[in-house]
């Protein structure tokens, strides 16, 4: 495979010279990848250098005949932005991929947002490619492999010679422009990059102020596109993947559980839907949960049937895997599905943990609906709001609706579980495969400390846990918040909506 490399300004062309160069540029570079093809065998080795080419978000407005400011079912119209031209890079070549692998559609289009963002001189790792867009690196591998055949990423055949495409006849793992003489010797084995005229389209990428019509293209490769910081902001959410377990995260560290406290607390919930107390100094007979509780909301009477606002929940082998009482695995899931109306929020304490497992997990079901194209979310929002969407049976009761309703005039609340407890409607059974499989590679894992808090908007964020292990009973107490005090003017549930969405809504509601 030919490819050059144009000396520097004032360095001779020489093997030596070159030499130098690609030394210093492969310490430079941010990542690099082993296809193995050497002489003595065939598998994919591991990479021997790895540091990722971190994943940038790409700006982007685009026109839309919605009237809603950027929404998780919809594009928006909006003044000139600052951007970048990147998301039309490559969109025929993935286009084709799309059209020709479609079990794979999701996964190219996130490597399509990926590889617009990285720079020119990029080397590409299986392994990185794996751990940013949540894949197996067979997959991960098998998409690079697919962008090759493309002619969108190339491969090079030296690990320290980037350039090199001469080998030595004798001995084919030496290469004769990184040797010393013949006195040392490199591995030959195939790197992967952009092709030299990817490379000068990612160079001749526009930077500037571009209005919303010189912005426009004719293909989104991932609907989030449309929608800003600024957007996001405006509705006061901030979806995520996973979240670091800091303060700038959804932690909230306290000596003392106060006013100014509380308003972290809902800070975050407002923002990530989701608030980690862990509040030092009070042991676990303090009623500390039941103080946030009453500062927050109205806590419920009763939770499947159990009275008390406070439920102790003490995991055993002998109860039913769809309640938290089994100390079996529990797949995502909202609480309340069995009853007329969700609640709004719940709270976990953590009094007693488990010797092994019993890992708290969490999904941001605003993050996964954003990841949907655009107009396959609308449909699937039409679909989840009807009246006779789902079934949901336990032995505390039943309900039968929406798996997603209006609960303020601009966001909704999701009501879903991945267990046995569910029974879709045969028109939303793809949704409902669609959902299981986005559920079941992201989340965010957890394993709690003695007397942490955990707050989270049950509207937008399903929790599940891995199962229990050990000899140890594990105890935690669990409140269900039926409604926030007025006076607490924050948003939750899932939100922005776009026009097209609450209309939607509005009529699944009405019964028409």
């Amino acid at each position: 495979m030919a490819s050059t490399t144009r000396p520097r300004r004032g360095v001779a062309s020489s093997p030596r010279a070159s030499t130098r160069i690609s030394r210093y540029s492969v310490r430079k570079t941010s990542s690099m990848m082993r296809w193995s093809t050497s002489a003595r065998g065939a598998g994919r080795d591991t990479a021997e250098t790895s540091t990722s080419c971190p994943p940038t978000r790409t700006r982007s407005k685009t026109t839309s005949t919605s009237t809603s400011s950027g929404a998780i079912g919809s594009a928006s119209t909006s003044p000139p932005t600052t951007a970048r031209r990147t998301c039309g890079m490559f969109s025929t070549e993935l286009g084709r991929l799309q059209s020709s692998h479609p079990g794979l559609r999701d996964e190219l289009a996130s490597a399509h947002r990926w590889l617009i963002n990285c720079g020119p001189s990029a080397i590409l790792e299986v392994a990185t490619v794996a751990r940013v867009l949540m894949i197996d690196e067979a997959k991960a591998d098998a998409i690079l492999r697919l962008y090759v055949a493309e002619g969108v990423l190339e491969t090079v055949s030296c690990k320290r010679c980037r350039s090199c495409t001469t080998l030595n006849d004798v001995d084919a793992k030496y290469c004769t422009d990184c040797s010393n003489d013949g006195e040392t010797m490199f591995d030959i084995a195939d790197f992967i990059r952009f092709s030299r005229a990817s490379r000068e389209k990612l160079k001749a990428r526009p930077k500037g102020t571009l209005s919303a019509r010189e912005n426009v293209t004719t293909y989104t490769p991932d609907s989030k596109l449309h929608i800003t910081d600024a957007d996001l902001s405006a509705e006061h959410i901030k979806p995520w993947v996973s979240l670091p377990q800091t303060e700038e995260g959804y932690l909230v560290g306290c000596e003392r559980i106060g006013d100014d406290e509380i308003k972290r607390v809902l800070s975050r919930l407002e923002r990530f839907g989701i608030c980690l107390i862990r509040a030092s100094g009070f042991s676990t007979k303090d009623p500390v949960l039941e103080e946030i509780a009453a500062m927050l909301g109205v806590p419920s009477d009763d939770q499947n049937a159990v009275v008390g606002s406070v439920k102790r929940i003490a995991p055993t082998r002998e109860a039913p895997p769809t309640t938290g009482n089994s100390s079996l695995a529990l797949g995502p899931h909202v609480d309340g599905t069995q009853d007329p109306t969700t609640p709004q929020l719940l709270m976990f304490r953590y009094v007693v943990n488990a010797e092994l497992g019993a890992r708290s997990q969490f999904w941001d079901i605003a993050q996964i609906l954003l990841e949907i194209p655009e107009d396959e979310r609308i449909e699937m929002i039409a679909r989840l709001s009807r009246l006779d969407a789902a079934e949901f049976k336990k032995s505390t009761g039943a309900f039968r609706g929406p798996l997603i309703s209006l609960r303020t005039p601009y966001s909704a609340s999701w009501r879903y579980r991945v267990d046995d407890i569910i029974q879709v409607h045969p028109d939303v059974q793809a949704d409902h495969d669609r959902l299981q499989e986005r559920l079941a590679k992201r989340g965010l894992e957890y394993l709690p400390r003695k007397n942490d808090i955990v707050v989270f908007d049950n509207w937008r964020v399903m929790h599940g846990r891995s199962q229990v292990e050990g000899e140890t009973q594990r105890l935690h107490d669990r409140i269900w918040i039926r409604e926030m005090h007025p006076e607490i003017q924050i948003r939750l549930g899932l939100r922005p909506l776009p026009a097209a969405a609450v209309a939607a809504l509005k009529v699944a509601g009405s019964g028409a």
